[in-house]
Parts: structure tokens; C-alpha cells; sequence
């Protein structure tokens, strides 16, 4: 049951972009990591396998999830880009250079200090990079708990050195540790299961006070370095949770269709941010800026899961069950 809670993840990177600076954001992308660090082995382990044809199913599907509907948004955000720059000679909205052309299309290389077509983009890069790898790191048990020891002690050691928060959110090698923490996490579901309302509020409690205390109460200093962390094992706690509980039918839809609008606002809301500032001339980190990506963003994002999304999840999920007929065979 995640489709509420990757859906108010890509709402904190919405207001983060919108109404920022605010924290919300960055807490958002590493437990984004966690959940998909999770989901990942999940599927391999249940789904896919990790034999030839399970990697090749599963490679397939990880780039129709990624791909058709992040070159649909490329397309929208440099159409809005070049009609900015009509408007305003003076903008520079799109890359210069051929190399940065190429990444945006490719996405893998493109970190934050490239010039993006869509801002959160670089986390994509991420996530690409950890899907390549976990079907490695993934394989056993004792695969996971040393992908997860290696990647406490490299945080520990740059968080000692004092590393910039910039490096330590932005790097790939940075993402290790919520990538397998998630990892981590499925392994222990295997064994440990907890089906309770009041387990679930309480996960939910934790995880959201930690996510207030760092703009009301704690200096930056903290909310950048020990709260940041804590906030993304405090997701896990919650991932947790959410996996294990049960509920009716009718709210498990709703969650699936909270979930299906996940992906579509966490892409699309540049280029409605894009629309606000350079067209319709609204502040930057401003709740006008806010409350028009929030209303602009999901009838757009309701035309990509209708007419875009669901023509590739059937795709998908045909490569899946295929995979899973030959596993129970």
C-alpha cells in the first residue's frame, strides 16, 4: 500500500521547487530511494529472478516505467522552453552544448551539475544506476547485509569528514545507503510481520514529526546532517508498515490511483513551474508559484496516466506475468 505515500513524496519535491527553500524535498528523494530499493528486490526475488531471461524481463520493464513517459515531458518542457524564449530573447532555457543534449535524452550522466531540461531529473540518473546494480547486490541475503554495512560505513565517513550536503545528497555513492536499507528492509519482511493500525499511526507519527521538526524547530546545521538520516530510517520504519497492513478494496483503489499520479507530478511539474515564471511572470517560491503547479500539474498528469501510462503499464505487466509463468513452472 504505497501509492499515498510515493504521491505525497512527489508532492514535497513539487512545494520544495515551488515554495522552497524547504527540506521536505531532499528528505523526499531518499525515501524515494528506500522504497525503491525495497520494490526492487522484491521483484527480483518474487517476480523476476535473477537468472537471464528474469534480468532481461526485468531491465525491459524498468525502462518502459522510466522512459516513454519521461521523453513525453522532455517534449512538453522544451516546446514551453522555446516558446519562453520567444517571449524573452534574453532566456537560456535549454542547453547549449551537444553532450548536454545527449544526457537529457539518455539520462544516465545526468547529474545536478549538468544542465537539465527537467530539474529533478538527476535523481533519475540515480535510480537508473541502482537498477543495474541490485539484480548484483541483491542476489543473497548476505549480499544485501554487506551492500548495507559498506554503505553505513562510506556515510559515516563522510559525514565525518565533513563533506558539503550537497555531495552527500547529490552523489550517486550517497544513495547507497537508502538503496539498501530498502534492500535491507525486504529481507526482514521475510521474517518479521506486523499487521496493526496502531503500528502503522505510529510509523506515521514518527516519520511526519521528523519531517516538520526540520523547518520549525531544528537549525539547518542539524536538519542537513543527523535529522536528514534519521528521516530516511524513519521511511523505512514506515515502508515498513505500509507494507504489511491489509485494508478493504475500496481504499486499495484509491491508493493504486494515488500511486498512478505519483510519476507524472514528480516529472511534470517543471514544466508547469517553467509556465508560471516565464509566461505567466509568477514569483518564484511563492505560494502562487505553489497553488498553480498544484492545479496546472494533475489535470495534465491525468492526461498522461489516461492516454500515455496505462497503454505502457499493460505492457508491463504482460512482460511480468510472462516472467512469473515461467518462474512457477
Amino acid at each position: 500500500m504505497f501509492g499515498i505515500y510515493r504521491l505525497v513524496l512527489a508532492l514535497f519535491v513539487l512545494i520544495s521547487h515551488t515554495k522552497g527553500p524547504l527540506w521536505i524535498g531532499h528528505y523526499a528523494v531518499f525515501n524515494f530511494y528506500a522504497l525503491s530499493g525495497f520494490l526492487m528486490t522484491l521483484i527480483l526475488r518474487e517476480n523476476y529472478g535473477y537468472h537471464k531471461s528474469g534480468g532481461i524481463a526485468y531491465l525491459k520493464n524498468r525502462w518502459l516505467r522510466i522512459f516513454p513517459s519521461y521523453y513525453i515531458s522532455l517534449a512538453l518542457t522544451i516546446i514551453i522552453a522555446c516558446i519562453a524564449m520567444l517571449m524573452n530573447e534574453e532566456l537560456k532555457l535549454l542547453p547549449m552544448k551537444t553532450l548536454d543534449w545527449f544526457v537529457n535524452f539518455s539520462i544516465v550522466g545526468l547529474t545536478h551539475e549538468k544542465v537539465r531540461i527537467i530539474g529533478p531529473s538527476w535523481s533519475l540518473h540515480v535510480e537508473i544506476i541502482y537498477y543495474l546494480l541490485i539484480p548484483f547486490l541483491t542476489r543473497k541475503n548476505k549480499h544485501v547485509f554487506i551492500w548495507l554495512f559498506l554503505s553505513i560505513a562510506y556515510t559515516l565517513w563522510i559525514w565525518a569528514s565533513d563533506i558539503a550536503f550537497q555531495d552527500r545528497y547529490f552523489g550517486v555513492l550517497s544513495a547507497s545507503l537508502p538503496f539498501s536499507m530498502g534492500a535491507f528492509l525486504y529481507c526482514v519482511t521475510r521474517k518479521v510481520k506486523i499487521n496493526n493500525m496502531c503500528f502503522l499511526l505510529g510509523a506515521l507519527s514518527i516519520w511526519s514529526c521528523n519531517i516538520i521538526s526540520n523547518k520549525f524547530i531544528f537549525s539547518y546545521a542539524f536538519v542537513d546532517s543527523f535529522n536528514f538520516y534519521l528521516n530516511t530510517l524513519f521511511g523505512v520504519l514506515l515502508i515498513f508498515a505500509l507494507y504489511h497492513f491489509k485494508t478493504n478494496e475500496t481504499f486499495a483503489n484509491f491508493d493504486k490511483i494515488c500511486g498512478d499520479y505519483c510519476y507524472p507530478v514528480f516529472l511534470l511539474h517543471s514544466s508547469i513551474i517553467m509556465v508560471g515564471i516565464y509566461i505567466f511572470n509568477l514569483e518564484i517560491y511563492s505560494y502562487g508559484l505553489m497553488i498553480f503547479s498544484l492545479i496546472c500539474t494533475f489535470p495534465l498528469s491525468f492526461l498522461s496516466i489516461n492516454f500515455i501510462e496505462k497503454k505502457i503499464n499493460r505492457k508491463r505487466l504482460k512482460i511480468r506475468a510472462q516472467q512469473l509463468d515461467g518462474l512457477n513452472r
